[in-house]
C-alpha cells in the first residue's frame, strides 16, 4: 500500500528543513546592527594630520590603520567622514551613509590610500581643516548626536585657543583630541587627559568610550595566556590585539566551552574580537608567532553591576 502523508506532516517537515537557513539569514542580516550594541553616536568625523612631521613619528601609519578600524566598526545608518590635512585639506571620503553593503566599505577603505600615497608634504594647517570639519558636520545628520576626532601632532599649526573655540561652536557635539608624540600619544576628551603607547592604543580607546565600553584590561601578552571571566553581568566583551610588526599575528581564543572566537576585523596592525554574552570561565588565548602583541580588552557592562577584572 502506497504511503500517503498529511498536508501538516509535510508542513512540518518543510519547517524543519527551512529553519536553519532562516536564521543563517538573520544572522546575516542583523550583524551590521548588532554589533557593539546601539551607538548613540550617528555621524563621525575623523581629521587626520598627514604633514611631513606625522610621518616622522607616526612611522606604522597608526592613524591610518585606525582610519579602517573606524571604517569597519561602522553600522547600518551611520554617518561617516574623514579629512585628511597637510598645507591644503584633503576629502579623502565625502560624508557617507553606510548602508550595510560589504563592498561599500571595502571602496571606502581603498579611499584611505590616497593620501598615504601623497608625495609633497609642507606644514599643515589646522584652522582651514577645522572649518571644513564643521561644514562636513552640518551636512550629515543628527546635530546632537555627532562626534568629531583630531588626530595631530604638536608641530601642527593648532594652538588651545582654537581648540576650545571650536568646542565652544560644537553646541553637544563630543570632541575627542588625539596627539601623537615621539615616544607615546595622549587622547582628551571633556576636559580630561589620558596617555596612551601609541596613536592606534589611543584611537581604540576612543572608539570604545563612544559605545560607551569600559578598559577591562590593558597588557602585553606572551605566546601563549589565560583569561579568567568572574564578572556575570558583563553584557559584551571586545578584545583588541595589537603589534608594531606589519604581518598579521596568528592568534587563536577558544573560550571556557572550547569553542573557537573569530575576528570580525583585522588589519597587518589589528586583529579585533566582539563577543557578546562571553562565556564565564578559563579562556584561553594564543599567539603563534614572535610578533610582540599588547591586548586591549573592553567591557560594556548591564546598568548598577559589580565591578569585574581579567586575571592573568
Amino acid at each position: 500500500m502506497k504511503r500517503v502523508h498529511s498536508c501538516p506532516h509535510r508542513i512540518s517537515i518543510a519547517i524543519r528543513f527551512l529553519l536553519p537557513f532562516f536564521c543563517i539569514f538573520l544572522l546575516v542580516f542583523s550583524f551590521g546592527t548588532l554589533c557593539f550594541g546601539n551607538s548613540e553616536f550617528q555621524s563621525i568625523v575623523l581629521l587626520i594630520d598627514n604633514s611631513r612631521s606625522m610621518d616622522m613619528i607616526d612611522t606604522h601609519k597608526w592613524r591610518w590603520t585606525s582610519a579602517k578600524v573606524l571604517i569597519n566598526r561602522l553600522q547600518i545608518d551611520q554617518w561617516v567622514c574623514v579629512i585628511g590635512f597637510t598645507d591644503s585639506v584633503i576629502l579623502v571620503i565625502e560624508p557617507t551613509r553606510i548602508d550595510g553593503d560589504i563592498e561599500q566599505k571595502a571602496n571606502l577603505e581603498r579611499k584611505l590610500a590616497v593620501p598615504i600615497n601623497e608625495v609633497e608634504k609642507k606644514g599643515s594647517t589646522i584652522g582651514q581643516a577645522l572649518f571644513r570639519a564643521e561644514k562636513a558636520l552640518q551636512s550629515m545628520p543628527s546635530i546632537e548626536s555627532q562626534v568629531l576626532i583630531l588626530m595631530t601632532d604638536s608641530k601642527a599649526g593648532f594652538t588651545k585657543k582654537q581648540w576650545n573655540r571650536f568646542l565652544k561652536n560644537s553646541f553637544n557635539r563630543k570632541s575627542y583630541f588625539l596627539m601623537n608624540l615621539q615616544d607615546k600619544s595622549i587622547s582628551v576628551s571633556n576636559g580630561q587627559k589620558r596617555p596612551h603607547n601609541n596613536l592606534l592604543t589611543a584611537f581604540l580607546y576612543v572608539m570604545n568610550d563612544m559605545d560607551e565600553y569600559q578598559l577591562y584590561e590593558q597588557k602585553q601578552i606572551p605566546s601563549k595566556l589565560h583569561i579568567f571571566l568572574h564578572d556575570p553581568e558583563i553584557e559584551s566583551l571586545e578584545l583588541q590585539f595589537t603589534s608594531s610588526q606589519k604581518r598579521k599575528s596568528d592568534i587563536e581564543i577558544k573560550d571556557s566551552q572550547g569553542n573557537y572566537i573569530f575576528p570580525y576585523f583585522e588589519t597587518s596592525h589589528c586583529t579585533s574580537y566582539w563577543i557578546p554574552q562571553p562565556a564565564l570561565g578559563r579562556w584561553q588565548v594564543s599567539v603563534n608567532n614572535d610578533n610582540q602583541v599588547e591586548l586591549l580588552a573592553f567591557k560594556r557592562k548591564q546598568p548598577d553591576t559589580s565591578i569585574g577584572r581579567l586575571e592573568f
